[in-house]
C-alpha cells in the first residue's frame, strides 16, 4: 500500500492504470487522507499550544526569579549605602576633631614660641 499522505493520489493513478480499483476505494482513500491530515494538523496545533504554554510558564518563573534577585540586590545596595554613609559621617567627625586638636596645638605652640622669644630677648 502507499504512504498515507500520497495514498489518494496513488490510488487515483492506480485507478487509471488498473481497472481493479473502484471509484469508491479512491473516495474512501481520499477521505482517510483528509481525516489523517486533519488529525495531524490538530495534533500539531495541540503540541504547539502546549509548547507555547511551557515556554510561557518558564518565562514566568524566570521573571519571578529575576525580580527576587533584583530585590535582594537592591536591599544589599541600600545596606551598603547606609554603611557607607555611616562610615563617611564617622570619618568627617574624626577629621573635624583632628582639625580642632591641630588648631589648639598650633595655638599652644605659637604661645610657647612667643614665650621662648620673650625669654630669649630678656636673656640678651
Amino acid at each position: 500500500m502507499s504512504s498515507p499522505d500520497h495514498g489518494s493520489r496513488d490510488l487515483a493513478m492506480e485507478a487509471l492504470i488498473s481497472p481493479r480499483v473502484r471509484v469508491e476505494d479512491v473516495v474512501v482513500a481520499q477521505r482517510q487522507t483528509r481525516t489523517f491530515e486533519s488529525s495531524l494538523a490538530r495534533s500539531l496545533q495541540t503540541e504547539s499550544e502546549q509548547k507555547v504554554e511551557q515556554v510561557a510558564k518558564k518565562a514566568e518563573v524566570v521573571q519571578q526569579l529575576t525580580l527576587e534577585q533584583l530585590n535582594r540586590f537592591q536591599q544589599q545596595q541600600e545596606a551598603l549605602a547606609a554603611k557607607t554613609t555611616e562610615y563617611l559621617q564617622q570619618q568627617y567627625e574624626n577629621q573635624v576633631e583632628l582639625n580642632t586638636k591641630q588648631a589648639a596645638l598650633s595655638a599652644q605652640l605659637e604661645e610657647q614660641q612667643k614665650a621662648l622669644v620673650q625669654q630669649y630677648q630678656l636673656m640678651r
